[in-house]
């Protein structure tokens, strides 16, 4: 059984962690902007410092090894011009800012 669980700590959405018995695993975005498939050596996940959005002290970033673009969480409310995923869905990103 694998029941989905939030960070209260965190306020990360419980769409992005997997508990099954006493394993955890964070779930990743299904594929890039550009709709590349994510998946074994096909994604770097990082972490972007950022003190945009009050409470975080940065982004959880996925780059897309085949075209370089990148997805981050929580959305940066400084630079739109990244693509962001809410654990539901990438929304695209906008005009640079």
């Amino acid at each position: 059984m694998v029941a989905m669980i939030g960070d209260p700590h965190h306020d990360f959405p419980a769409e992005l962690y997997r508990r099954n018995g006493h394993q955890m695993a964070e779930t990743i975005p299904p594929h890039c902007p550009n709709g590349h498939r994510f998946g074994p050596g096909q994604v770097l996940v990082t972490w972007r410092p950022c003190l945009c959005t009050p409470g975080h002290t940065g982004h959880r970033s996925w780059r897309c090894q085949r075209c370089d673009e990148d997805l981050i969480w929580p959305a940066c409310t400084r630079n739109s011009s990244i693509a962001h995923w809410d654990g539901a869905r990438i929304h695209l990103a906008g005009p640079a800012s």
